[in-house]
């Protein structure tokens, strides 16, 4: 199955989705599928991705071990960026009034499928 077949799955399993996209730690997307235009996906990337990269070099120095996850809840969005490797991300982004609980267990679970096939 490719990327793209299994982050459909994933759109699919949450309800209130509105994007999902792998992505490298340079910001651009490997896959990536939305269901609107809005939000931008490719500026939500980049700037979720060098968030992560602060908070990667913050738990460093704070020896806090890697990032796993973080999430960001705003009145539009939830956000929430899932480390594959230090190198990867899944991303999700829903609306407001989305299925975290749900988001976080599909993304669990692509991340374990994603990171073999990565590393």
């Amino acid at each position: 199955m490719v990327f793209t077949e299994r982050l459909h799955k994933i759109l699919q399993a949450v309800g209130g989705a509105r994007a999902v996209s792998l992505i490298g730690r340079d910001g651009i997307a490997i896959e990536r599928l939305a269901v609107s235009e809005e939000p931008n996906l490719d500026v939500a990337t980049a700037q979720f991705t060098d968030i992560a990269k602060k908070l990667q070099v913050a738990n460093a120095e704070l020896d806090g071990g890697g990032l796993r996850e973080m999430i960001e809840k705003t009145d539009k969005y939830l956000v929430i960026l899932s480390a594959v490797t230090p190198e990867y991300f899944l991303l999700m982004i829903l609306s407001p009034d989305g299925s975290l609980g749900r988001a976080r267990y599909e993304l669990r679970k692509a991340v374990a499928v994603f990171h073999d096939e990565l590393v």
